[in-house]
């Protein structure tokens, strides 16, 4: 979402431009409006009173987690390479076409281990307890759709800043968005699914449901626990240090509202409008 000085002047904007400053503008609105309902309900900026997740969750679940879904994910990677005859001591950044599969299984075991530990390790479940509940889907649906226009213009402004602070040489896009454009109809299709399906799915059960509820029980608080996930869900995407802040920012975001329901339909539908958005926008340019 990057508007430059110069694009501002001129009399027509690119689609890409518009439909930004379209987001930032309702966004900016959502925003505002939140700002005021929060300052006069500020109890529920504190999350005193919000749905407990007891759980037995601890370091090693999630690193457990972790590493056999990284190293699943790089086996995949591995024999993609090979299959299309890709040197990857010789060949950096990792090719999309490699990425994307490895990227894929890595989610999909993730998403069944995370399960696992979930049934395992909540007292009351994956239901009741995780919150992979639809339970109040359209309650949760239309929390999604405006904490996710409350994200942009945070997300945004996030983004500038580090964009002003980082020297030129770290800011850069990422392979997956540049691959979009050139892919093939079916390349662009398994890239979509993995990154508005599969990622959000996948990142928000181990992030949210294991990570954040784990910190929830240690830290005996939901913003303590919403902030610490949060510093480790931008540490996780390290690749790409200008979005270090705005991860962070959406991190929030997510966090907060997957303790205000203890649900995580919203939070998985706010990582993936987020990502479709980011989808779109390049496409548009």
């Amino acid at each position: 979402m990057n508007i430059t000085p110069s694009i501002l002047s001129t009399a027509k904007l690119s689609p890409a431009d518009s439909a930004t400053l379209t987001l930032l503008a309702i966004g900016t609105f959502i925003l505002l409006l939140w700002i005021i309902v929060r300052v006069a309900r500020r109890g529920k900026l504190s999350l005193k009173g919000t749905p407990s997740r007891p759980n037995s969750i601890n370091i090693l679940h999630i690193i457990g987690v972790l590493i056999v879904s990284l190293i699943c994910g790089s086996v995949v990677g591995i024999a993609a390479a090979r299959l299309q005859g890709v040197d990857l001591t010789k060949v950096k950044p990792t090719p999309p076409t490699v990425e994307i599969p490895a990227t894929m299984f890595a989610d999909v075991v993730m998403i069944a281990l995370s399960l696992a530990v979930g049934s395992m390790c909540f007292r009351w479940g994956i239901r009741r307890g995780l919150g992979l509940s639809g339970r109040r889907w359209l309650t949760d649906l239309a929390r999604a759709i405006v904490a996710f226009f409350l994200a942009v213009p945070l997300c945004y402004l996030a983004e500038q800043l580090m964009q002003w602070v980082l020297p030129k040489s770290m800011l850069h896009v990422h392979s997956l968005l540049k691959f979009i454009p050139r892919a093939n109809p079916t390349w662009l299709a398994i890239a979509i699914i993995t990154a508005v399906i599969l990622a959000p799915l996948a990142e928000e059960l181990f992030f949210r449901g294991l990570f954040q509820s784990m910190f929830r029980r240690l830290f005996n608080h939901p913003w303590w626990a919403i902030l610490a996930t949060s510093v480790i869900f931008a540490a996780a995407h390290y690749t790409q240090p200008k979005d270090l802040l705005a991860l962070f920012v959406l991190s929030v975001v997510i966090g907060y509202n997957y303790e205000r329901t203890g649900r995580l339909f919203s939070p998985i539908l706010i990582h993936s409008l987020f990502n479709a958005t980011n989808f779109i926008i390049y496409m548009l340019h």
